[in-house]
């Protein structure tokens, strides 16, 4: 069980690294194919946050970084909202349970946006539920 429990932390800090490359426009789609860990599709909550970086590196061209204008529409996008939230999600201190509920209660939620995905998953974290 030990073990397990690391190999999922092992797992989240490499998905969170990409989520991270994923929304400052450093990963490119060949890097996230070669380094995506191979044993995170095993897990439902991974496996989408797959499709949701795969998503964004497919659809960030890198003239967006450097215009401003495209990177604000960029940053408001549900795209890049959710790689955010699975980048917050992934980063707080729960349970692989809890992470995988907390995203899908907050992708229910009417007009994302970064604070209202912070504020959202502090609020959960520190009540301990849904």
């Amino acid at each position: 069980m030990v073990n397990a429990m690391n190999n999922i932390n092992e797992i989240k800090k490499q998905i969170i690294s990409m989520c991270d490359m994923a929304l400052k426009g450093e990963l490119s789609i060949g890097d996230f194919y070669e380094k995506w860990p191979k044993e995170a599709n095993s897990y439902p909550l991974f496996k989408q946050i797959y499709d949701d970086v795969e998503d964004a590196v497919e659809h960030l061209p890198s003239s967006i970084i450097t215009n401003k204008k495209l990177l604000s529409k960029w940053m408001n996008s549900k795209t890049y909202l959710t790689v955010f939230l699975d980048f917050i999600v992934l980063s707080c201190d729960i349970s692989y349970e809890m992470a995988y509920q907390y995203r899908k209660y907050i992708l229910t939620l009417d007009k994302l946006t970064k604070d209202s995905i912070i504020n959202e998953v502090e609020e959960l974290r520190v009540n301990g539920s849904l």
